[in-house]
C-alpha cells in the first residue's frame, strides 16, 4: 500500500469517528497486519453529578476501554478510548465520561450492532456476518440473545410508521423483527417458527 493510500484511510477514520462525536479526540491510527488500532481520548466538562445531582465534580484520570467498530478497508477496526473518569466530592462515586457511539459497557460500537442487526435482516447466517464484519460468533448471537430478552414483549402502542421483517437467527430458525421505520429503532425480535411469522405478517399487513 503507497504512504499516500495508508493516510488517506487513516483520515477516513479519524474524520468519521470525530465527526461522530466531537468530545472524542482520535491522537492516532495505527494500522497493524490485520487491523486499525484507533488511539484516542474521550473527555468533556460534567457540571453535576449524575447520582446526587451536586455540584461536586472534579476530574479523576482515565479509564482505557477496547471497542470493536465496523471494518474498513478490509480490515478490523479496534478503538482503544482513555475515557474521562470523573468524581463527586460529595458522594464520592465515579462516573465514566460517555459517547453516543458506545453503549455503556458494551464492547461494539453501536452502528457495528445495528450492522449486525441489518445483516440478520438481510436472512444472512451467523457465519456469513462473522466474515463480513469480523466478529465472533459469540457476540452476534449475544446481540440476539439480548434482544429478544429485551423486546420478547411489545410496548402497548406502537409506532406509527413500523418495517417488519423476517431475520434468521441462532440456530438457523427464523424471527420476526419490527424496527421503527421512522428513526430505526428496535420495536421488538421475537424468536418464532416460519409458521408464526407468516400469520403475524399477514394479520400486520392485511
Amino acid at each position: 500500500m503507497k504512504a499516500d493510500d495508508n493516510m488517506s484511510y487513516k483520515g477516513v477514520i479519524q474524520d468519521n469517528l470525530t465527526k461522530s462525536d466531537p468530545n472524542l479526540e482520535i491522537k492516532s491510527v495505527m494500522e497493524e497486519k490485520e487491523v486499525y488500532r484507533v488511539i484516542g481520548k474521550l473527555t468533556y466538562q460534567l457540571t453535576s453529578c449524575t447520582y446526587c445531582h451536586t455540584r461536586s465534580i472534579v476530574k479523576n484520570e482515565f479509564k482505557t476501554v477496547y471497542i470493536r467498530d465496523i471494518p474498513f478497508n478490509g480490515k478490523s477496526v479496534i478503538l482503544q478510548i482513555d475515557k474521562q473518569r470523573f468524581l463527586c466530592k460529595a458522594c464520592h462515586l465515579s462516573i465514566i465520561a460517555q459517547t453516543n457511539l458506545i453503549k455503556k459497557h458494551a464492547q461494539l460500537t453501536q452502528r457495528l450492532k445495528f450492522s449486525i442487526i441489518n445483516y440478520l435482516a438481510k436472512n444472512l447466517s451467523v457465519d456469513n456476518i462473522v466474515q463480513k464484519l469480523n466478529v465472533s460468533p459469540v457476540s452476534v448471537n449475544r446481540i440476539v440473545t439480548d434482544l429478544h430478552d429485551q423486546w420478547a414483549h411489545p410496548k402497548a402502542t406502537l409506532t406509527e410508521h413500523l418495517s417488519i421483517d423476517e431475520v434468521r437467527t441462532t440456530q438457523h430458525q427464523m424471527s420476526f423483527l419490527a424496527i421503527n421505520a421512522e428513526s430505526g429503532a428496535l420495536v421488538t425480535l421475537l424468536i418464532a417458527f416460519p409458521k408464526i411469522l407468516s400469520i403475524i405478517l399477514n394479520d400486520v399487513t392485511h
